[in-house]
């Protein structure tokens, strides 16, 4: 085989190679983005729960300073 019909050969199976590193990323990049999403949702839903928490322990400190103050009074 010639040299023309050698870089022909190796150009053709780099061309192969790299359509199929390609396709393999892309779907790889599809899977990473359904995740991202998957965890945003989830971090959203921590972040209220949290918030929720937060409020309720508000709530509880400020009870128990009236419960306090009425004590005292």
């Amino acid at each position: 085989m010639n040299i023309k019909g050698r870089l022909y050969l190796i150009s053709s199976e780099a061309n192969l190679d790299l359509q199929e590193n390609i396709h393999r990323t892309y779907k790889k990049c599809i899977e990473t983005a359904k995740q991202v999403t998957t965890l945003e949702s989830e971090l959203y839903q921590l972040h209220s729960l949290l918030s929720n928490e937060k409020q309720l322990i508000s709530t509880v400190k400020d009870l128990l300073n009236i419960e306090n103050k009425v004590r005292f009074y």
